[in-house]
């Protein structure tokens, strides 16, 4: 705005309002971008929360067959000794 608004024409005021309500829908539509990507990002960390949760059960199950053929190795080994 070089121009005070008392000096503008009815065209250039109305030009201008036109010129402000345009920039100000490109905020608010900014802002919700904002927020949408805010969703998206918690979508996204919800999904990762249910995959790590997987891979800790996976991670489980390993870990409890793993004992279990300790287990059985270390019982058939002392099951062969002599004494």
């Amino acid at each position: 705005m070089d121009k005070r608004l008392g000096d503008m024409t009815k065209e250039e005021l109305e030009k201008e309002l036109l010129i402000q309500k345009i920039l100000k829908a490109k905020g608010d539509v900014e802002r919700n971008d904002a927020k949408n990507d805010h969703l998206v990002k918690s979508v996204d960390n919800t999904k990762t929360a249910k995959v790590w949760r997987v891979g800790q059960y996976l991670n489980f199950i390993i870990l409890i067959a793993y004992m279990i053929l300790v287990a059985y190795i270390l019982s058939n080994t002392f099951s062969r000794l002599p004494f």
